[in-house]
């Protein structure tokens, strides 16, 4: 009897063109530490008078699926990641490559459904297609010594068998920490106007647009609620650590606009960040960090008005369609 490994799943996913209908996979992820997702099957269980039968009739209600991938982050995943979440843009050509830009939402936005395939290719193993599926969480983190990693939740409204399609695994890139550059600037200053050189210990940028499956009769659709979003920095203490210190026991009130750009110098394949936030609450100072003096920022957002919007990601990779 031949064995089975979780180490087998490939996780595959096309962009649908239509609610309702499942596409065959564009592109094998890459990667991926994890993938998993939950049926979620709803039913209702009936009695009847005149019977001892503790079931007398299942009446099926609903199949939503929800579930979790991780990874390293590489720029051609995140496109459809981001497409998902928070709109699809039209991309721009960048020399050889195409800049699609992502922001936060509007009042209104063109999310796109995805189909996504979990397949082993091993018979009577896993082959699962997951339709009108959406990103709902993305959460992205940085820190010197590893690749960046994310962590993405998705929902769905649909599960099917079906036949996987046959890809090849996706080649791009992991992103390297040593290309990472950090910026700091005030609102109203150009993004990746001023880098930080003095110590960036660890970013976390979370991004939850708390989607929801909602049943209506005779059908079943996402609404979105008001989306939350932080980004945690953690700095070697310094001029710049001090300063944002001292700002914000004086004025309650400090608003920067944070950089990451994540960009290799060669292919020129990478990601650029920007969020423009004040400050959650302040930090314990000192705090330690493997014998290092740090301190902990959590940014909540907030609009910076000479940009018109509160967090922008720029992905620069070299597919021009999903």
């Amino acid at each position: 009897m031949s064995g089975f490994r979780t180490q087998q799943i490939k996780l595959q996913v096309g962009q649908q063109a239509t609610k309702g209908t499942a596409v065959p996979a564009t592109r094998r992820l890459s990667l991926l530490t994890k993938r998993s997702f939950k049926p979620n099957a709803e039913k209702l269980i009936l009695s009847s008078l005149g019977s001892l039968d503790p079931v007398k009739q299942v009446v099926p209600i609903s199949l939503l699926p929800s579930g979790s991938i991780e990874g390293s982050v590489t720029p051609r995943q995140m496109v459809y990641f981001l497409t998902s979440m928070l709109g699809e843009p039209t991309p721009v050509a960048a020399g050889a490559n195409f800049k699609w830009t992502f922001q936060n939402p509007g009042e209104d936005f063109n999310y796109s459904y995805l189909t996504q395939e979990f397949v082993d290719g091993l018979s009577g193993g896993i082959n699962y297609i997951l339709k009108d599926c959406i990103y709902t969480m993305l959460e992205l983190k940085g820190q010197p010594d590893k690749v960046t990693n994310f962590k993405a939740d998705f929902m769905a409204l649909g599960l099917e068998t079906g036949t996987a399609t046959a890809l090849t695994e996706d080649d791009s890139l992991a992103v390297n920490p040593l290309k990472t550059k950090l910026y700091i600037d005030n609102f109203g200053v150009a993004p990746f106007t001023t880098l930080y050189t003095q110590g960036g210990v660890e970013f976390t940028l979370k991004y939850d647009s708390k989607a929801e499956a909602v049943k209506y009769i005779g059908a079943e659709d996402i609404e979105f609620q008001l989306p939350e979003s932080e980004l945690t920095f953690k700095m070697k203490w310094g001029s710049v650590a001090k300063s944002i210190f001292d700002t914000e026991i004086t004025t309650f009130l400090t608003k920067k606009v944070i950089g990451f750009s994540l960009v290799d110098e060669v292919s020129g394949h990478g990601i650029k960040v920007t969020f423009c936030g004040m400050v959650k609450e302040i930090p314990e100072v000192p705090s330690d960090e493997k014998g290092v003096t740090v301190a902990e920022y959590v940014f909540s957002p907030v609009t910076d008005p000479a940009l018109g919007y509160w967090m922008n990601i720029e992905v620069i990779t070299d597919i021009s369609a999903l």
